[in-house]
């Protein structure tokens, strides 16, 4: 004899299985943490997102009671520390501080990638935008956006713009210029900024994007100029400079920014719990002031709108790189 089910019993048993899983998630987030969490720094020790790690785990161990290691594991263009996140346990004690250069960049850049940054990894909070803006040398003949596009246009394939390598957001942002500019320049990638900022300071290359406050120093020696940033609004502690879409491009958004993801599949109430209380401490005087320093702009936000920000800038940046045939093999 066949046993028949009766529909009643499995609506029942499929209640209860859901309420014993919302309880889980709930009485996991309540002990939450009661060991030690890392930080990924996918960026060598001394980056943003070290910095940016060290910043923010402080003040949790502060509130938590527990430690927060930050590990550095560099290498190729921050996958190499996306991708041990996206194998790790999904239980909220790892997460990687990544940035969009390997959360929504190298999905185009790498033709095999190791991991799905929208499948692989849960979305926990935006720690912000750092402020990307396009450097000029002193001798070049331009003094803002519509200026540089003029001599760039007079001098079709002649002037250089430097990266901190191919595939990084500012090899992407000149790929974006040329494009909407309808301009034609030369990239030459560099193993980071400081050197890239080197051959700007030198002449060597007429122009490049990068980061702000690295270039403010020589921005107020007379050496650089910056005529705009990237970024959708400009940045508090440069109020002069305007930015791209002020300056005749509404569709130029471009900033590199960083984020908390976790593996996907860490219970939501932990995301929520990590997500609520690392957007206090952004709020924290003494944090914005060093967020600000490093040319990051405190913002938080809620874990639905951080995924959404990725996946936009995945197909921003997808378009980018088809029209311009950039890819890493």
């Amino acid at each position: 004899m066949r046993w028949k089910a009766d529909p009643v019993v499995l609506v029942g048993l499929v209640i209860s299985a859901s309420v014993l899983g919302l309880v889980s998630d709930a009485a996991l987030a309540q002990g939450y943490p009661n060991k030690p969490i890392r930080f990924i720094s996918p960026f060598p020790a001394g980056s943003v997102a070290e910095v940016l790690g060290r910043v923010v785990g402080q003040k949790l161990h502060e509130r938590w009671g527990q430690p927060v290691v930050v590990e550095t594991k560099a290498g190729a263009g921050g996958s190499i520390g996306a991708d041990f996140v996206a194998k790790s346990a999904p239980d909220g004690y790892t997460l990687v501080v990544g940035s969009s250069a390997e959360i929504t960049v190298g999905v185009s850049m790498y033709a095999n990638l190791p991991y799905d940054p929208v499948k692989d990894l849960a979305p926990v909070i935006l720690i912000g935008p750092v402020a990307n803006a396009i450097l000029v040398h002193s001798a070049v003949p331009a003094t803002s956006v519509a200026e540089l596009i003029a001599l760039a246009k007079s001098k079709p394939g002649q002037l250089n713009f430097g990266s901190s390598g191919n595939g990084t957001t500012g090899h992407l942002s000149g790929e974006m210029l040329k494009q909407q500019a309808g301009i034609d320049m030369i990239h030459v990638a560099y193993r980071g900024s400081p050197p890239a900022v080197a051959d700007l300071l030198v002449g060597r290359i007429a122009l490049m994007f990068g980061p702000l406050t690295t270039a403010l120093p020589h921005i107020k020696s007379g050496a650089l100029r910056a005529l705009a940033v990237g970024n959708s609004r400009r940045f508090s502690a440069a109020p002069d400079v305007p930015t791209m879409m002020e300056s005749g491009f509404p569709e130029f958004e471009a900033s590199l920014w960083f984020g908390l993801l976790a593996r996907a599949g860490t219970p939501a109430d932990i995301v929520t719990k990590f997500n609520l209380e690392v957007g206090r401490i952004l709020q924290l005087p003494d944090v914005r002031d060093v967020l600000l320093k490093l040319g990051a702009e405190p913002v938080g936000g809620t874990p639905e709108e951080f995924g959404a920000l990725i996946r936009t800038d995945i197909a921003k940046w997808a378009k980018v790189a088809k029209v311009s045939g950039a890819q890493i093999n």
